[in-house]
């Protein structure tokens, strides 16, 4: 690259670019470049007077007059939010954002919202940033979203619990870090923009030797002085922001990595979608939400236990201590009442129950707050279907549908999170003889107890009719419910911690034993004993029957489901059908279809074990778009957002198993939930609750049903037949 003194290509013409970290570096460089190709150039810098300068020059340099400067220092969330009002205020339209400034700290700072400088800097902006400018990106069609990245992520482990209150301090392994988060990022943003004309990619420039170093002291120096030395030029450097940013081959390309002006693959943990939702959704809320129409206050005990994306072991303090993110440390308790294994829906409501009623809890997780199927839940509270049998099945379903909108305003309150929960019509949908055998045949028993009646497929189209005019009808309930089953996981997590829970984001490696008495939990970073120790692990449950020497049978039920952005109005009623899933308008504008289940997938595609069970399939989301243009034919015209995948801890019977181990005391099961553990978690947490208030001597009748005694014996459990039948 060489300057000129005139616009040498008009390739950009028309079109206004946004360069953050631009006063320096292959971030200027980028900025030459497309002000030599006729655009409109925004640059943006901390120092007024090294913008100012940067600006003059490139004006200079490129023979372009349209160049200016905005002035914000990008690890300060007011003046990321102060630069994004500037930039609006004065342009109508971005084409092409380049998130490009960064930094590595070898000392551990804090940037003026107490997050760690780098992490701040480095990633934080990039989210905030983008997002907050997302609608100018969309009205102006064809835009582009460029995030520099670094090969260097390719080593890097998300740690978001160690971030803000590192354990042991590294600049290096927090610029890799943050690196990683700009992948996961990427790839998330582009998912999110399908359909809507706008790009997100990122990039390795290559080791390039600037001055990223600088304001770290002699060693800073020293190691600038090396990247001058065996880094490339700004210049090559650049190449690959500009391709990104400007050329016609990448007209269309959304959710690549590049080096060298090519597609290359990043690391397997930046492809992890479950982890990249939850960084997105945690990260939503550390930024206030303020971007998004939906907005919620946060607690520090929320990003206390929301930040803990950590998936490699952990390593036990000194001194036994616990820190968080919000710089609170306490000293963990060597012994505690209750030690609740599992930070899913089931185990947070649990813990949440049990300390609501002053119980000292413990609650333990392998990965991440909801990081198993409660991230990937649809969050449908219904109690139609073929999940819930007469009798006590049922009335434990319609004993927690009542629990929830208590529950939810309490956790409202408490936390300041909005769970976008919605209680309104359903229709159960039948396009063919069969279900509409299959739900009248339910109808028979379950409108003793709930307020349902049969339609017609008129009365269906006079209710919604944008539905396919080839239904027979459908049974209307007065009520369901929805909510965001992530977000209910989370609110859980924070509530039990507000009362007094401990989050401890550890693997449980096994049970404590004394005689038939369990007494307490043995994990990688030392003993917890405690009286009770409940057993919510969901697909991981299945290890502990060698310590309880009983089996526990729970296998894995891979399930998928679409995010849509449709532009037409939202549905006013919630929709299922027994072949064809559900469809449901979510809060946040969203609409939400599935999903698939055990008869959707052959034996080697659905149990293939955890990891392969969270990767979304192109036959699963060819399924889904089918039968749901089958339901609702103008989905035609709707773009895919997000497709989610998982697993759900399959019983045999399809049942929960809930309850007291034989044999052994001071331990209960709360796991196998199959698709309904959004639904039964507020059930199951108040039995278990029930059950060890009264110190563990008396079974609520409530949970007869789903003991674990009646696999006593057991020793091949038939998942697959049992995942046939599971009920969508």
């Amino acid at each position: 690259m060489t300057s000129k003194s005139t616009c040498r290509s008009r390739l950009m013409a028309d079109k206004t670019c946004l360069i953050t970290g631009a006063t320096a570096g292959i971030g200027r460089v980028t900025a030459l470049e497309l002000a030599h190709m006729g655009a409109a150039v925004v640059i943006a810098g901390r120092d007024p007077a090294k913008c100012a300068l940067a600006a003059n020059d490139i004006q200079e340099e490129s023979g372009n007059p349209d160049v200016e400067f905005l002035v914000a220092d990008l690890s300060s969330q007011e003046e990321v939010r102060r630069l994004a009002d500037e930039f609006r205020n004065r342009h109508q339209r971005l084409d092409v954002l380049v998130n490009n400034a960064g930094a590595i700290h070898m000392r551990h700072r804090k940037s003026v919202d107490g997050i760690e400088m780098t992490f701040a800097l480095n990633h934080l902006s990039y989210f905030l940033l983008t997002n907050l400018l997302l609608d100018v990106l969309v009205a102006s069609s064809t835009s582009r979203v460029v995030n520099v990245a670094s090969s260097v992520h390719q080593k890097a482990k998300i740690d978001l619990f160690d971030v803000h209150a590192p354990r042991h301090y590294s600049g290096f392994r927090a610029y890799s870090r943050s690196k990683l988060c700009n992948l996961l990022f990427t790839y998330e943003r582009a998912r999110r923009l399908e359909g809507t004309g706008v790009t997100a990619n990122a990039l390795h420039p290559g080791l390039v030797a600037t001055n990223i170093l600088t304001n770290n002291g002699i060693l800073g120096r020293f190691l600038n002085m090396l990247l001058g030395i065996r880094g490339i030029s700004v210049e090559a450097g650049a190449l690959t922001s500009v391709y990104a940013a400007s050329s016609p081959e990448m007209e269309g390309v959304s959710g690549k990595y590049l080096d060298k002006k090519k597609i290359v693959r990043s690391s397997a943990r930046s492809f992890d979608e479950a982890q990249a939702a939850a960084l997105w959704e945690l990260l939503d809320r550390y930024t206030g939400g303020n971007w998004h129409p939906l907005r919620c206050r946060l607690l520090p005990s929320l990003l206390a236990s929301g930040l803990s994306l950590a998936v490699d072991t952990y390593q036990q303090p000194s001194h036994n201590s616990c820190h968080y993110a919000s710089g609170v440390s306490f000293r963990m308790a060597e012994k505690v009442d209750v030690a609740v294994v599992g930070a899913g829906v089931v185990g947070c409501s649990v813990a949440y129950y049990l300390a609501r009623e002053g119980i000292n809890v413990a609650l333990l997780e392998r990965e991440s707050i909801g990081s198993g199927s409660s991230a990937h839940a649809t969050g449908f509270i219904s109690l139609l279907g073929t999940e819930f049998t007469p009798g006590p099945s049922f009335q434990f379903g319609l004993e927690s549908y009542h629990e929830f909108p208590a529950l939810v305003e309490e956790l409202e309150d408490a936390t300041g999170m909005d769970l976008l929960y919605q209680r309104r019509p359903s229709l159960r949908l039948a396009l063919e003889k069969s279900e509409e055998d299959l739900i009248k045949d339910l109808m028979s028993w379950q409108q003793e107890h709930v307020a349902i009646r049969w339609i017609s497929a008129a009365e269906v189209h006079e209710i919604e009719p944008r539905l396919t005019p080839t239904l027979r009808g459908a049974v209307y309930e007065d009520e369901s419910a929805q909510l965001d089953s992530y977000r209910l996981n989370l609110a859980l997590a924070a509530g039990a911690e507000a009362k007094g829970a401990q989050t401890i984001l550890r693997q449980v490696t096994g049970l404590i034993s004394e005689g038939n008495r369990i007494i307490g939990v043995r994990t990688q970073g030392g003993d917890i004993s405690c009286g009770t120790v409940v057993v919510a692990a969901g697909l991981w449950s299945p290890p502990f029957q060698r310590d309880l020497d009983f089996p526990v049978p729970v296998g894995a039920l891979k399930g998928e489901r679409l995010l849509l952005k449709y532009d037409g109005d939202p549905l006013q009623v919630l929709i299922s059908s027994p072949k064809r899933g559900h469809m449901i308008s979510r809060l946040d504008g969203f609409l939400s279809v599935g999903s698939t289940g055990g008869r959707d997938y052959d034996q080697g595609q659905l149990y293939q074990g955890e990891d392969m069970d969270r990767v979304p399939t192109e036959t699963a989301r060819v399924e889904i778009m089918q039968r749901a243009i089958d339901v609702f034919p103008d989905l035609e015209n709707a773009s895919l957002v997000q497709q989610l995948a998982g697993s759900r801890p399959l019983s045999p019977d399809r049942m929960p198993i809930i309850g007291p181990v034989p044999g052994k005391e001071g331990v209960v099961l709360a796991t196998g939930h199959t698709t309904k553990g959004i639904h039964l978690g507020p059930s199951t947490a108040k039995a278990v609750t029930e059950y060890i208030q009264g110190g563990c001597k008396q079974v609520p009748a409530s949970i007869e049903l789903f003991l674990p005694d009646r696999f006593a014996g057991m020793t091949d459990a038939d998942f697959q037949t049992a995942g046939l039948n599971v009920d969508e």
